[in-house]
């Protein structure tokens, strides 16, 4: 039994190739459906915080559970974010974002009985190139 378990659990850890950080991000999220949305990828969004974060996915508490496979657009809020996404391209904007908008597929729905919540781990299907530089410069500057 114990060999089953471990070996689980070790097929488990082989699936986290990127490095994961403890940093807690203010989020919002909500189901991504192309079909049922009168502008495309338009969702009700919910507020949460990540539990932890990397380059291919992360854990945050949720007020419900998902089925594996769904899709949730996530928008990330990092301290800074328009002045570090600035060092990368230059753009006229009158307004400064304060968020990127990330597509991911939740990959695992964890129910916390006690709290009526559930952890909610994603994996990342679809980030932009710049964005994605700007989360992994944040990341590591935040490591150090």
């Amino acid at each position: 039994m114990e060999t089953i378990e471990k070996k689980e659990n070790d097929l488990y850890a082989d699936r986290r190739v990127f490095e994961r950080h403890n940093r807690k991000l203010s989020i919002e999220y909500g189901e991504y459906n192309v079909y049922l949305s009168d502008d495309l990828g338009q969702c009700d969004f919910l507020k949460s915080h990540t539990m932890n974060i990397s380059r291919g996915g992360m854990l945050f508490l949720a007020m419900q559970g998902y089925k594996e496979g769904t899709l949730l657009k996530i928008k990330i809020r990092i301290p800074d974010y328009w002045d570090r996404k600035a060092k990368y391209v230059k753009y006229g904007h009158v307004a400064k974002p304060c968020e990127m908008s990330v597509l991911c597929k939740v990959t695992r729905s964890e129910s916390l009985h006690q709290k009526k919540k559930h952890k909610i781990a994603v994996k990342t299907v679809n980030i932009d190139q710049i964005d994605e530089q700007v989360l992994l410069t944040y990341l590591s500057v935040a490591s150090r």
